[in-house]
């Protein structure tokens, strides 16, 4: 109970921790400086805590487990309904089904059961676990925002070639697009998250 509160308030600690703001450049499609954007300091330059992300990753994959394992029991298998043989006289040992948990073909005791593996974390750990991570990909590098998102024609195969354009000889994972303005014709700046750059 104390380690968890202590966790929670070191949370809590960090998640009122003013950095200062970041100046990242502002770029076009063609890999241009075009002016430079403000990043919150809040946000994305608070102290990264691995101990925080293992616990947001973990709570993840825990809710994205499916929990569909399952084993039978001894009264689930298949036969076994009838005892072998009579309790006493014959000298063996006793027992009242071929299917108990000691004989071959039995069932499985205490096996796994279909059940949901997920577990609560609290939403200030949660927030804090976005920023850590966020903070975590400007401090990389791997954080780049366009002037735009405008992509004439609008076809996947002219947006492959801009992105190999944008990130020559980089190994693309997976690339996250993030629209986070409402002003333009297009929504405004666009924020990129390279898994692998």
């Amino acid at each position: 109970m104390w380690r968890a509160r202590a966790v929670q308030s070191q949370a809590q600690r960090v998640d009122s921790f003013q950095g200062s703001d970041l100046r990242v450049p502002l770029f076009n499609w063609r890999r241009e400086v075009v002016g430079e954007y403000t990043l919150p300091g809040d946000v994305f330059n608070v102290p990264i805590r691995k101990d925080i992300l293992h616990r947001v990753v973990r709570w993840q994959q825990a809710k994205r487990q499916q929990g569909t394992h399952k084993t039978k029991t001894r009264s689930e298998v298949r036969g076994g309904g009838r005892k072998p043989h009579s309790q006493k006289g014959s000298g063996r040992a006793r027992f009242g089904s071929i299917r108990a948990a000691q004989r071959r073909g039995g069932g499985i005791i205490f096996g796994p059961v279909v059940r949901s593996h997920e577990h609560g974390l609290q939403k200030k750990v949660r927030k804090l676990g976005l920023k850590c991570a966020l903070s975590a990909k400007a401090s990389e590098g791997r954080l780049m925002i366009l002037d735009s998102l405008t992509i004439d024609p609008p076809k996947t195969k002219y947006l492959d070639e801009q992105l190999t354009a944008l990130l020559p000889d980089v190994p693309r994972r997976s690339i996250l697009m993030i629209d986070c303005a409402k002003d333009g014709a297009d929504g405004g700046y666009v924020k990129f998250l390279h898994a692998s750059f």
